[in-house]
C-alpha cells in the first residue's frame, strides 16, 4: 500500500488539505495577478474632429481600452447647432428611406462600431456604408464620422 502525502476530507463547506492553505493561497494571488493585468489596461477617452466643406464639423467622443474602441459618440454642428440634440426636429425622416432620424441612424452606427469595430466598414463614392450590416439602421453618408473617428486613433498612438 502506497503512503498518501495528502489527506483529503470534507469539513462543512470547505475542502481542507494537508498544504492544501498554500493551494488556496496560491489560488487567490493568481486571481488577483490575473485581475490586476486585465485591469491595466486604463480606459482613455480622445475626442476626434473633422470639418467638411460646408464647415459642419463632425465629432467623435471614443473611450478605448488600448486600441479597442469600448464606446463612441458622434456628433454633427450646423452653424453651431447640434444634429444629435435636435433629434426629431432635424427632419431627415422624411427624407429617409428607412425612416429614421439623423440621430436614430447615428446612435445605430455608434452600437454597431461598438461591437464590430471600424476595420471593415467599407464605404461607397457617396460616403454611404456598403455593408447591408450598417444600411439597415444607417443610409446616410459615415464619411465625416469615419474621419472624425481616425482623428481620434491618430491621437490615441
Amino acid at each position: 500500500m502506497t503512503k498518501r502525502m495528502y489527506k483529503v476530507y470534507e469539513k462543512g463547506n470547505t475542502l481542507n488539505t494537508y498544504g492544501g492553505i498554500y493551494m488556496k493561497y496560491l489560488g487567490i494571488a493568481s486571481f488577483i495577478i490575473l485581475l490586476t493585468a486585465c485591469t491595466n489596461m486604463s480606459i482613455q477617452q480622445v475626442e476626434g474632429t473633422y470639418t467638411n466643406t460646408k464647415g459642419e464639423v463632425t465629432t467623435a467622443t471614443v473611450k478605448f481600452q488600448g486600441e479597442k474602441i469600448v464606446e463612441v459618440e458622434f456628433d454633427e454642428t450646423k452653424n453651431g447647432e447640434s444634429k444629435k440634440k435636435a433629434a426629431s426636429s432635424y427632419g431627415m425622416r422624411q427624407a429617409s428611406t428607412i425612416s429614421k432620424e439623423w440621430n436614430e441612424q447615428v446612435m445605430f452606427l455608434e452600437k454597431y462600431i461598438q461591437q464590430n469595430g471600424v476595420d471593415k466598414i467599407q464605404t461607397d463614392d457617396e460616403g454611404k456604408a456598403t455593408d447591408i450590416d450598417i444600411l439597415t439602421g444607417c443610409t446616410m453618408s459615415i464619411d465625416n464620422f469615419l474621419k472624425a473617428l481616425q482623428n481620434a486613433q491618430e491621437k490615441i498612438k
